[in-house]
Formats: structure tokens, C-alpha cells, sequence
């Protein structure tokens, strides 16, 4: 009877070990605890942890290969220091983000190593690498509510738009004139129209008589082309002493100003036009005392306008 119980008692015992030892392999299964020592720690900084938490996975390509290790805040960005295994070589070229597990679940760390640039290796990292994060179902559903409130205020703006552009149309002041304007432009149009077909044959003389009129003057051009090439000659040497005669016009113009030569100085000298007068004074005068006096010399004279004849 003893023996039955202390065998039961040890199954019991065996059992309740089990349990605890499976429980508590679950526990490190699930919280994702790595007892082995091939990791290394990284930094990542990101925007926000976009609900990222302690011991959530870490994935390279696809692939499981870590977790997080620790997150905290620095100067408004989010670090979160990553586990991961050693057989894992990051490179210049290396992109990571926080991306959701499933739809409305929770998130995870997706890694691109890189194959290019340089090798990337945790003890020479100063500063922690730079990441990115990616919006799970919460993000995009405030996304799309933000974008719903921008359409309703936009379709209010445009119907606002609208209405103000009905109130400018009014049927009496826009609509009625526009529709007005237009029929009498199709009534023109017609008019237009029917004069151009009722009066074709016109037309048509009249630009065979232009083009005819065009072939004349054509050909009178090539009869008299050496007779006005001697015209347009004869024109351009005429201009040209023009322009001869009128800087010579220029040159006395400017000498008279200049008070140079007789002319000038007979113009300008008032010395001159003094004794000019006094001369014609002088003349006159004695053309008076010879009128008044040839009378009394030729009476008081043997000399006659006969004895003047027959010399």
C-alpha cells in the first residue's frame, strides 16, 4: 500500500515537474527569450514604435531572426535596441521598418540587410541606425477618417463654388444675352454663308482678275527692270547732293552764326550796318540835290542833249 502510494506520489511529482518545465518553455517560446549567447545588440531609431513592444520579433528577409531587446526615448525618437544573430551582416545599403504582423495584430521589426556599401558591425556604431516605420489597419483608419473630413470639406467647397456660380449666371443678365449673342452670330454665319455661295462666280473673277492683274504688273516690272534701276540710280545721286547741298546750307548756316566771312560780319557788325545806312543816307541825298540842281546846270550850259546826240 505504502509503495502504490509513493509511486503515485513521484508520478505526481514527475507530472507537476513536466508541466512546470514545459510552462516555463513556453513562456520563453512565446516571449521570445533567446538562452543562447550567437547575438549581438543593434540600435535602431525610428519616428514612434507604432505600438512595437519588448520581445516582439525581428525578422531579416522573412526570415526570424531576433527580437527586441529594449525601448526607450531619445530626444522625441524612438530607440529600440535589437537582438539579433550573429549569421546576420548588415550593410550600407540596409532598410529597416516597423510593419504589422497581421492586419489588426500586432507589429513587428522587418530588416533588408543590404548587399552593398559598407559592413555595418555593432561595436563600431556611434549613433543608432536610422529606420522607418509602417503604418498598421489603426494608422491607415485614422489616415482614411482624416482624408474623409478633407473631401467633406472640400465637396462643401465646391459647392459653395457652385451655388455663387449660379447666382452669376442669372437668366436675365448672362444666359438670355449669351444665347441672344449666339444666335445672332449663326444668323451672320448663315448670311455669310449664302452671300459666299450666291456670289462664287463673283469672287472667282475676282481673284482670277487679281491674279491676272499680278502677272502684268510681273511682267512690266522685267520689261522696264534696266529703266528703273537707272531711275532708282539717278534718285540715289539725287539724294545724295541733297544731302551735299544741305550740309553746305549747314556750314554757312553755322558761319553766319559764328559771325565769320563779309556776309557774317555785315549781318552781326552794328559798325558796319551804321555806316551802310549813312552811305545810303548820303547817297540819297545827293541823288535829290542832283535832280533838283541837273535842271539849273544843263540851262546855264552850252551842253544839250542834241550836241550830247551827235557826238
Amino acid at each position: 500500500m505504502s509503495q502504490d502510494r509513493r509511486k503515485t506520489e513521484l508520478l505526481v511529482g514527475v507530472t507537476v515537474i513536466t508541466g512546470l518545465l514545459i510552462l516555463v518553455l513556453g513562456i520563453i517560446w512565446g516571449k521570445n527569450y533567446n538562452l543562447a549567447s550567437n547575438q549581438y545588440h543593434v540600435e535602431f531609431s525610428f519616428p514612434n514604435t507604432g505600438g512595437l513592444r519588448k520581445n516582439d520579433i525581428v525578422t531579416v528577409n522573412g526570415v526570424r531572426k531576433g527580437s527586441v531587446a529594449k525601448i526607450s526615448l531619445e530626444k522625441g525618437r524612438a530607440i529600440i535596441e535589437v537582438a539579433l544573430s550573429r549569421d546576420v551582416e548588415l550593410y550600407g545599403d540596409y532598410r529597416a521598418s516597423i510593419v504589422p504582423i497581421e492586419m489588426m495584430g500586432g507589429k513587428k521589426i522587418e530588416i533588408m540587410p543590404g548587399t552593398s556599401g559598407p559592413q555595418l558591425l555593432s561595436e563600431d556604431l556611434i549613433e543608432p541606425l536610422p529606420g522607418t516605420s509602417s503604418g498598421g489597419m489603426s494608422e491607415a483608419l485614422v489616415g482614411i477618417t482624416e482624408l474623409a473630413a478633407q473631401v467633406i470639406h472640400l465637396t462643401k467647397r465646391v459647392d459653395t463654388t457652385l451655388t455663387l456660380v449660379h447666382l452669376m449666371l442669372d437668366e436675365s443678365t448672362v444666359r438670355q444675352p449669351i444665347v441672344h449673342s449666339l444666335a445672332d452670330l449663326q444668323a451672320t454665319t448663315s448670311a455669310l454663308r449664302e452671300l459666299v455661295v450666291n456670289n462664287d462666280l463673283l469672287v472667282r473673277r475676282t481673284f482670277s482678275n487679281i491674279d491676272y492683274t499680278s502677272g502684268q504688273l510681273r511682267e512690266i516690272v522685267e520689261q522696264r527692270r534696266s529703266g528703273l534701276d537707272s531711275t532708282l540710280l539717278t534718285f540715289g545721286r539725287t539724294v545724295q547732293r541733297l544731302d551735299t547741298f544741305a550740309a553746305t546750307l549747314e556750314d554757312i548756316s553755322r558761319r553766319l552764326n559764328n559771325r565769320e566771312g563779309n556776309l557774317g560780319r555785315l549781318i552781326y557788325d552794328d559798325e558796319i550796318a551804321t555806316r551802310l545806312r549813312s552811305t545810303l543816307a548820303n547817297v540819297d541825298s545827293t541823288t535829290t540835290e542832283l535832280r533838283a540842281n541837273l535842271g539849273k546846270f544843263l540851262s546855264s550850259s552850252n551842253f544839250s542833249l542834241i550836241n550830247v546826240l551827235s557826238f
